[in-house]
């Protein structure tokens, strides 16, 4: 059965008006948060931080605790104003709550490493984004998106707190419904974006799958990959988010680009490719 939930949690949980929001209400409210922010999901550093902290910041620590984590600064870059290794804007230098925050980093480094962890997921081994593994050979991921608006670095990260998946190789024919009831059995969909042919607007094989939290997602991708769907082993790997305009595709029919190379006759994904297909239109004796 397939669930839902707001389209974006956090932010419908980002505040209610401050006049009724009761000082219990912006604690718990400002933990489940930290709890739950991408990358520090972990309660790795804000979460074991608002756990110790929350109860006994005054009204203008959690006021400046909220601008902290719900501000125009990313969860990385938490990390490495926390960890000494950014400078912080000079607003959030000055912020009594971000002077604790780096105390108590300082004295639990050990605990507050990103690393990855082992912690058991199943039988899965829990990833953790480690920001100092970025100028790693080894690729998170063999799909890279060639129209990604950043630069390589840009692209890296986000694909290391990604809770969105890029599936290959579907049946022009199956449908979004198939994809919830199996990508569901790894953890909560948020949402199942599927590829349209960009002029007929009609399914062309792929689709993206975004999950609530990056656990999920990975777990999907190492019990899902390669495994059947509508009789077709598909394939899935990291996205780096879903943007408006990446459910078209790019080929010079509308299609997949891969569409437009493939030599073999695929009932699944429209027959022949549009060039075989065009030539067999041409001349109906001589095509092969």
């Amino acid at each position: 059965m397939r669930s839902y939930r707001p389209s974006n949690l956090l932010k419908s949980l980002a505040r209610p008006d401050d006049k009724v929001e009761s000082i219990e209400s912006k604690r718990s409210r400002l933990l489940y948060q930290s709890k739950k922010r991408g990358i520090l999901e972990n309660d790795i550093i804000l979460g074991e931080f608002a756990e110790k902290y929350l109860k006994t910041m005054s009204p203008q620590e959690l006021e400046s605790y909220h601008k902290l984590i719900n501000g125009e600064h990313m969860e990385w870059d938490l990390f490495y104003f926390l960890s000494g290794r950014k400078s912080p804007p000079e607003d959030v230098a000055k912020c009594s709550v971000y002077q604790k925050g780096r105390q108590t980093y300082s004295s639990h480094h050990s605990k507050f490493i990103y690393r990855f962890s082992g912690v058991r997921l199943g039988r899965m081994e829990k990833m953790v984004f480690d920001p100092r593994t970025l100028d790693n050979d080894k690729d998170i991921s063999q799909y890279r998106d060639q129209r990604f608006q950043g630069s390589m670095r840009d692209q890296e990260v986000a694909l290391r707190t990604s809770t969105t998946l890029y599936i290959g190789n579907l049946s022009y024919y199956t449908k979004e419904d198939q994809v919830y009831e199996l990508f569901g059995r790894a953890g909560d969909v948020r949402r199942v974006i599927m590829g349209l042919d960009r002029f007929k607007k009609t399914p062309c094989g792929f689709c993206f799958v975004e999950y609530y939290t990056r656990e999920d997602a990975e777990v999907a991708l190492q019990c899902i990959t390669n495994t059947r769907l509508d009789d077709r082993i598909i394939r899935c790997d990291w996205d780096a988010g879903f943007l408006e305009g990446r459910q078209y595709g790019r080929g010079k029919h509308g299609g997949q680009v891969r569409d437009e190379y493939r030599k073999d006759f695929d009932p699944e994904r429209g027959g022949w490719n549009r060039m075989i297909a065009g030539r067999a239109e041409a001349n109906p004796m001589g095509a092969q």
